[in-house]
C-alpha cells in the first residue's frame, strides 16, 4: 500500500479493519502507516505516462462495463442476502433513497485520446432497470458466485496492452500499479467458475472466464481453483450455496422443503465465508 500510494500521507481507516481484525490489528496498521509513510515519495510522472494510464483506464472500463452489466440482475438478487452490518439509508424508505448509480461513461470518454475507445465507450448502454448494490455488497456477492470482480475486464485489458505496447506494457502498468499482482493473487484464491454455471447470463461467464485466464497467465499468478488445505473448507461452503442459490433463483427443486431455513443457511454462510477471506467485501 505504501508503494501504490508513495506520497499519501493522510489515510482514513476503514472501520471493517477494527471490526473484522480487531483493534490490536487496526492499531497496529495505523502505527506503521505513521512511521512509514513520511519516509515513501510521491512519484513524478510523465505526461506520457498520465496518457497511458488514462488509456489503460478506458480499455478496462469498456471490458468491466461490458461483463457487469450482464450480472446486474444476478447481484442485485444475491445483494438481498448480503449481511447488513452498518446503518445505511435505505433504498425502500421515501425521502431518505441512497441508490448507487451506474457509473456516467460519458465523463471517462471524454478524456480518451483514441476516437475508436471513446466511441466504444459512449456505445454502451448503461440505461438497465436495477438498483445497483453498494461496494461492500456487490463485492460480497461476486465472491459468494465465485467471481471475485477484481477479475473483471482486467485479463482482457491485458491483452490489448500487450498487442500495443508488448510485454513492456504490462512492466509500465505494475509501474503505476504496483498492488495490481498481489490484488488479484489474493482474489484467485477465492475464484471457483463451476459455481456460477446457470446463474449469471452465460457469456458474462465466458468473459470472465477469458478476463481470468489472461491475467493469470500474463502476470504469472497461479493456485487459481486449487483447492489446498486452507482454502479448502472455503470452497466447499462455496459449492453448497450454489444449489440454494438455485433454488432461490427458480431453477432447482427445494433441498429443505423450506426457503426460509435456505435463507438462513445462505446468510450464515456466506459470514463464514466473509471471514475466512477476512471482510465481507
Amino acid at each position: 500500500i505504501l508503494r501504490n500510494y508513495a506520497g499519501i500521507r493522510t489515510f482514513t481507516i476503514q472501520s471493517g479493519l477494527r471490526y473484522d481484525h480487531g483493534e490490536t490489528s487496526a492499531r497496529n496498521v495505523a502505527a506503521r502507516l505513521k512511521d512509514r509513510a513520511p519516509l515513501t515519495v510521491a512519484v513524478a510522472f510523465e505526461p506520457a505516462d498520465i496518457d497511458f494510464m488514462t488509456e489503460c483506464i478506458g480499455i478496462s472500463t469498456k471490458f468491466y462495463m461490458q461483463t457487469f452489466l450482464k450480472t446486474t440482475g444476478t447481484v442485485e438478487k444475491i445483494a438481498n442476502f448480503i449481511p447488513k452490518n452498518r446503518d445505511r439509508l435505505s433504498s425502500t424508505k421515501t425521502g431518505l433513497e441512497y441508490v448507487r448509480e451506474i457509473i456516467n461513461l460519458e465523463e471517462i470518454a471524454e478524456l480518451m485520446t483514441d476516437d475508436s475507445l471513446q466511441a466504444e465507450l459512449l456505445g454502451i448502454d448503461t440505461n438497465i432497470p436495477c438498483a445497483v448494490p453498494r461496494a461492500i455488497s456487490f463485492t460480497a456477492s461476486m465472491y459468494t458466485l465465485g467471481l471475485p470482480p477484481e477479475f473483471i475486464g482486467i485479463g482482457r485489458c491485458l491483452n490489448v496492452i500487450v498487442s500495443k505496447y508488448g510485454n513492456e506494457g504490462i512492466a509500465r502498468l505494475l509501474d503505476c500499479y504496483p498492488q495490481l499482482y498481489d490484488d488479484l493473487s489474493f482474489a484467485a484464491k477465492y475464484v471457483n467458475l463451476k459455481v456460477s454455471k446457470g446463474l449469471i447470463d452465460e457469456s458474462a461467464r465466458l468473459e470472465y472466464q477469458e478476463d481470468l485466464e489472461s491475467a493469470c497467465r500474463l502476470l504469472n499468478i497461479t493456485g487459481v481453483n486449487e483447492e489446498i488445505t486452507e482454502d479448502e473448507f472455503y470452497h466447499t461452503l462455496l459449492k453448497s450455496i450454489r444449489p440454494i442459490l438455485m433454488h432461490l433463483f427458480g431453477s432447482q427443486s427445494d433441498l429443505f422443503n423450506d426457503s426460509e431455513e435456505e435463507k438462513k443457511i445462505l446468510h450464515e454462510w456466506i459470514i463464514k465465508m466473509g471471514k475466512l477471506r477476512g471482510s465481507l467485501g
